[in-house]
């Protein structure tokens, strides 16, 4: 809805980062929410939905032209953007606007993960190669986009991408 995330990193109650999961899991968070986040944290939200009758599938219209739906529920839920249908497992999500594609889908039996806003890119093939278009991996990677206009790869996990 576009909040902040928030990250603790002073000890003892922490993401602790020496400790390579949290370390992780920290990194995904930030590359999955941030890139969206900057690009709505300014922007009035104009319209807020409950897209299911048991309302677990929430949806939020931003000023900026951004919309976000996320599935809180249990069951799947179909979403179409672009012409192209994406199955949200609980927890999924489908962002979409103006230069920003974002999901949490379920692919051939497996969720996968996409971030793609102006500078950065984030690919999670769900432990299996997956091609995103623009990415094909098998692990976790961002690509970010340098100020001369370079990306910078950051492999989290597995293999690097193909770009």
């Amino acid at each position: 809805y576009g909040t902040v995330p928030l990250y603790w990193t002073s000890r003892p109650f922490s993401f602790n980062w020496s400790d390579k999961k949290l370390r992780l899991r920290l990194l995904e968070s930030y590359f999955v929410t941030c890139p969206v986040q900057e690009l709505v944290a300014f922007s009035e939200m104009v319209d807020y939905r409950y897209l299911t009758e048991d309302r677990s599938v929430h949806q939020s219209k931003f000023a900026a032209g951004i919309t976000v739906t996320v599935n809180f529920g249990e069951k799947p839920f179909q979403a179409t953007a672009g012409g192209r249908r994406y199955t949200l497992p609980q927890y999924g999500f489908l962002v979409t606007g103006k230069g920003v594609l974002a999901y949490r889908a379920t692919v051939a039996g497996r969720t996968v993960t996409f971030v793609r806003t102006p500078q950065v890119i984030y690919c999670d093939g769900g432990g299996e190669e997956y091609d995103f278009g623009l990415v094909r991996t098998a692990g976790r990677v961002a690509l970010e986009k340098e100020g001369d206009g370079r990306l910078r790869v950051i492999r989290l996990v597995g293999k690097g991408p193909r770009v």
